[in-house]
């Protein structure tokens, strides 16, 4: 890592050296007393539930120094050498832009409701084959995780591919403030966190951020299908670029396919793009990644040879058979959008036998989440599944709401626990049938996939992987006509909920 001492820490967090040399150099920085290396910075942050204050004298057995926002802290640890902060938080974010500013690496942060963790490992698995590259970690997008993936960074690494995540107005803003990231991408803007941002117009003008502030830097792309990104997308300054498949757009996908082993589509000038990761919403994420490195340079060829082979994270679509059983574990997170994409991928999908989706709360949605949960359920008795089944509070009103839009009410079940929600799929599935899991992270879902493949099979067997989809050009005279057809105006917008943007 770039050289750093406890005087460029005091600096880069306007904090005070309570004690300990300036020059004294720092192998590292960590929050957590249980990673802690041999001469690290340790910094104490205080959260709702706990403060890391009360581990300083463990932290002073291993750091080489602390920061602190509670000077009577110090006594805990009186050999430490401490760097006294206003706020250990806000420190923890300066220290890591001080840090960001000593590696000169392209920085690209992704933000949006849906699919940003997925479009940023598509990003940087097509990065990573050209050049040394970095990424999140994990889906770490706040005030704290992406500060920890920017210490991650080295000054050889050409690019870094950010996540970043919101629930609260502002967050947006102190984030590209930590980052400064060169170019920045909206993958969409729906109906989530909106218990800290009130409504999608509250979501929208948040994300905005990222692209005030990355529009006059290098580039901001912005999803040219989606209503509110192209709002907030209208009068920014700077060099703002789309990324489309429905409406006329920078870098616009044509021909979209989409089966059981994944999706392909062509862009003018380009192969045919195939990715091996089922569903119709990413083809629009893969759109995106592919917009970004192209912006980079990078050649079509080496694009479509590494999104042929990426593979999605677990519990993002990660199908496995089990004895005779498909189960596709999607049990990552949840909102209205992915949910209805999700169910959408189901209905479309080839099965030998009957289909069967498993549901569970969507979170932090707010006063509106018996609604969300209610038109959402509306939605997905028109797909046809021969079960639903739920776990949830609020998984109860969408499943009513199902059986109230016409789906059977012995198809449809409710379970308390997810124990039981296992049960309930296992007393219902057969083989030759296809079983898909969402809800939100909160609902642990995941618990539920466990327990089926268990149950059904052995526990060793491992996740099934789509097979490479290589690059081809089949079919090339549609390809052209397509290529060549006119394309359709957007759909307008309206005049009402001025954003600021």
């Amino acid at each position: 890592m770039p050289r750093m001492t406890l005087a460029n820490v005091a600096w880069a967090t306007q904090g005070r050296i309570l004690r300990g040399d300036p020059d004294l150099e720092l192998a590292g920085i960590s929050t957590d007393t249980r990673s802690l290396g041999p001469g690290e910075l340790f910094i104490a942050l205080k959260g709702d539930t706990h403060d890391a204050h009360t581990y300083l004298e463990s932290a002073a057995a291993t750091a080489a120094a602390a920061i602190i926002h509670d000077e009577s802290a110090s006594i805990r640890a009186p050999q430490l050498p401490i760097v006294l902060a206003a706020d250990t938080t806000r420190a923890y974010g300066d220290l890591a832009g001080w840090y960001r500013t000593q590696c000169p690496t392209t920085l690209i942060a992704i933000t949006g409701s849906n699919g940003k963790t997925t479009t940023k490992d598509m990003l940087f698995h097509v990065l990573k084959g050209v050049v040394c590259s970095t990424r999140s970690l994990s889906n770490f997008n706040n005030l704290i995780g992406v500060p920890l993936t920017l210490f991650q960074m080295q000054p050889e690494n050409i690019y870094a591919v950010i996540e970043m995540g919101t629930n609260t107005p502002g967050e947006i803003e102190r984030l590209c403030e930590i980052a400064d990231p060169d170019i920045g991408l909206i993958t969409n803007i729906g109906e989530s966190h909106l218990e800290g941002l009130g409504d999608v117009a509250g979501v929208a003008e948040e994300k905005a951020a990222l692209l005030r502030y990355t529009a006059r830097r290098t580039a901001a792309f912005y999803n040219a299908d989606d209503y509110w990104s192209r709002r907030i997308a209208k009068g920014q300054r700077g060099t703002v670029d789309s990324f489309g498949i429905a409406n006329r757009a920078d870098v616009r996908a044509f021909n979209v396919r989409t089966d059981r082993s994944g999706v392909s589509f062509r862009v003018k000038g380009g192969p045919r793009i195939a990715v091996p990761v089922p569903g119709a919403h990413n083809a629009s994420n893969a759109l995106a990644a592919v917009a970004v490195a192209r912006k980079l340079g990078i050649d079509w060829d080496t694009i479509a040879e590494r999104l042929a082979s990426f593979r999605l994270p677990p519990m993002r679509m990660e199908t496995r058979s089990v004895a005779g059983v498909t189960l596709i574990n999607d049990a990552y997170n949840a909102n209205p959008v992915s949910l209805e994409a999700a169910a959408r991928t189901l209905s479309r999908m080839e099965c030998a036998g009957r289909k069967i989706l498993v549901v569970g709360d969507m979170l932090e949605l707010g006063a509106k989440s018996e609604e969300l949960h209610h038109d959402l359920g509306k939605t997905i008795a028109g797909f046809r599944f021969d079960y639903l089944l739920g776990r949830g509070e609020h998984a109860g009103t969408l499943l009513d709401a199902a059986v109230t839009g016409g789906m059977d009410k012995g198809d449809v079940r409710l379970a308390g626990t997810n124990e039981e929600l296992a049960a309930t799929v296992l007393g219902v599935v057969s083989p030759g049938d296809t079983v898909l899991i969402k809800g939100s992270r909160g609902m642990q879902l995941e618990q539920v996939a466990e327990l089926l493949a268990t149950r059904l099979g052995p526990a060793t067997e491992k996740p099934e992987q789509a097979p490479d989809r290589r690059p081809e050009r089949p079919r090339a005279k549609e390809d052209e006509r397509a290529a060549a057809a006119p394309e359709p105006a957007p759909a307008a917008l309206p005049s009402e909920h001025h954003l600021v943007g």
